[in-house]
């Protein structure tokens, strides 16, 4: 896109915040008492996921084309403008619902908008996903191939899979009978499973075991199969060692997001206890995460909804994943996060 192509959508983007902030102010729901009465009064601001108009106090922001995972850019800005209070408008409602539930995990007077044609409506905080049907015992049996060869188990959303230092090589389908598909990621197993038909799983498991074991290794050279899902190393070395963060024990625990992918900039979770017996949610990061706040955060109240007792976030991570926006954001936190630096392990 060219400058500007650039300068032309953020003023379209800039006309469409001015006519949802005049939707807003005019609806039945209001803004808040003390809101500029009218967009000359605002202050207009660039913003790569979409628009700004802000003063001292309250911004209104549009993200465009938003997602699940929009909220963070949107608290990290309001952090470092020391807003106290944001406005955020966007155009799909799946993703509104999901929002609205994150804001209420922040102290900060923040609130979520639908807009339609000339219409804006406060959404109202969509439920938790339901808790995932737990695998079958023929599943688990399935999943004992994995152990057998030295890889740790992990359950996220109902599905085992065996991962060698937090790198799945293979995971348990249900379908059409539980069995065991090895490969690292979708495509990989679809291919593995052309290239290895005849073979027992045990057999299957084995080569991709051996394959990866001269990468997935600290002191390995630079290599995708190193490099990839870091924070799920992270994890598998928490877990397999918790007094390392001071918890005393931890499993594999589902955040509000599944990943889709190994390349998906996401967190991995893991629930227990730490040492002196206190419930303890631990989230474990590498790299720059702009939404690790929220989604931390929503997989909290996720697992509280389902029954657990825990007093406890610890968010897990490279020193550099804690950059000082990220700090203020949490400052806002309505449970106090406690951050656990860690070095990766494929940075020694």
């Amino acid at each position: 896109m060219s400058e500007g192509d650039d300068d032309r959508r953020s003023q379209l983007l800039q006309l469409k915040l001015g006519a949802y902030i005049d939707a807003a102010l005019s609806s039945d729901a209001g803004v808040v008492a003390g809101s500029p009465q009218a967009n000359g009064d605002l202050h207009q601001r660039g913003f790569p996921q979409g628009a700004i108009r802000h003063d001292s106090v309250v911004a209104y922001l549009l993200v465009d084309d938003p997602h699940e995972r929009s909220l963070g850019p949107v608290l990290l800005w309001a952090a470092r403008a020391g807003i106290r209070r944001a406005v955020v408008f966007l155009d799909d409602g799946e993703i509104a619902g999901r929002l609205a539930r994150q804001c209420r995990d922040f102290t900060l007077d923040i609130s979520v908008w639908m807009v339609s044609d000339d219409t804006a409506e406060v959404v109202e905080p969509a439920p938790y996903p339901p808790a995932p049907t737990p695998p079958t015992g023929a599943e688990l049996d399935c999943a004992t191939t994995f152990s057998d060869h030295g890889l740790d188990v992990s359950i996220e959303w109902g599905v085992p899979r065996g991962e060698l230092l937090g790198l799945e090589v293979g995971r348990v389908v249900a379908e059409p009978t539980p069995h065991v598909e090895t490969g690292v990621g979708d495509f990989d197993r679809e291919i593995s499973n052309m290239m290895r038909a005849g073979q027992t799983p045990e057999a299957a498991v084995a080569s991709v075991v051996e394959m990866l074991h001269q990468y997935r290794q600290a002191d390995a050279p630079p290599h995708p199969m190193r490099d990839l899902v870091v924070e799920r190393w992270i994890r598998s070395l928490v877990i397999a060692e918790p007094s390392l963060i001071g918890c005393g024990e931890l499993a594999p625990a589902d955040l509000t997001l599944e990943r889709v992918d190994l390349r998906s900039n996401l967190p991995a979770a893991a629930i227990g206890s730490d040492s002196d017996g206190v419930g303890v949610l631990v989230v474990c990061t590498a790299g720059l995460d702009v939404d690790l706040i929220p989604l931390t955060l929503d997989t909290l109240g996720m697992w509280r909804h389902r029954g657990s007792h825990i007093d406890r976030l610890l968010i897990v991570g490279d020193p550099r994943s804690f950059i000082e926006p990220q700090r203020l954001v949490a400052e806002w936190a309505s449970t106090e996060i406690e951050f656990v630096e860690f070095q990766a392990p494929n940075r020694n």
